[in-house]
């Protein structure tokens, strides 16, 4: 897998990504060569010539995605009630500067999710309470992003333990209301988001911005095999 990126002529066709044929799909146990459909599951195999060696998850996403940026799956935890608004949104619930997804509180605990960026999402009805959501970007070299973010009220984020963003609110979710750098390290960098909620239903949108570059929405490597366990979507921004 030497060099595997530079075995690839990139392309993108409508919602299709062209690669040499040198590589091999396989989805329900077909093989399909040069090509990757957007927006269905699949499990797909990646050989290299002269190589048995299958591709792993990260690998294939850096040669396919270009590369200086994983995304990985969100993972969410709540809602933690609180006494009032106020309370939820100032409340640390958890370690907000060091998340332990195995850790539990009380009968909750952290389950990963399938929440693609760039759209909104609910997360929770509850009045008066806050919800986390985290993940794991990881970056080949010190890079910037351009967050968007809206919620349903309040929010707030921090990178790497350090909080960039805290806004109190009352409002409806709408993108773009909230806009962070997110000045990435080379290496794992950590995302932590709070969402409290008002009275009605919390809810939230993010999505990242870096000319030429790709996200991926969910990629699960499972025993060496590529697994898109869910709609899997680039975006080119």
């Amino acid at each position: 897998m030497k060099r595997f990126a530079g075995m690839m002529i990139i392309a993108v066709l409508a919602l299709c990504l062209t690669v040499t044929a040198d590589m091999v799909f396989t989805r329900d146990g077909h093989v399909h060569q040069g090509k990757i459909s957007l927006g269905t599951n699949y499990t797909v195999r990646v050989v290299a010539p002269g190589s048995t060696n299958v591709v792993t998850a990260t690998n294939l996403l850096r040669a396919v995605f270009g590369p200086d940026v994983i995304a990985m799956p969100w993972h969410h935890i709540g809602p933690f009630g609180a006494s009032g608004f106020d309370e939820a949104h100032d409340k640390a619930f958890l370690n907000e500067a060091a998340v332990d997804l195995k850790k539990e509180y009380g009968n909750l605990k952290w389950k990963e999710a399938n929440f693609i960026d760039g759209m909104v999402h609910v997360l929770s009805a509850e009045p008066n309470s806050a919800t986390y959501l985290y993940r794991i970007i990881h970056a080949a070299s010190p890079i910037t992003l351009d967050a968007s973010l809206g919620s349903n009220d309040s929010i707030k984020l921090w990178l790497n333990g350090r909080l960039i963003l805290n806004n109190k609110v009352l409002r409806i979710t709408v993108p773009g209301q909230d806009r962070v750098r997110l000045e990435l390290v080379k290496g794992e960098n950590k995302l932590l988001i709070k969402v409290t909620n008002g009275q009605v239903s919390s809810s939230f949108y993010f999505k990242t911005q870096r000319r030429g570059a790709w996200s991926a929405s969910r990629a699960v490597p499972t025993a060496g095999i590529m697994t898109w366990d869910g709609s899997f979507t680039p975006v080119q921004v």
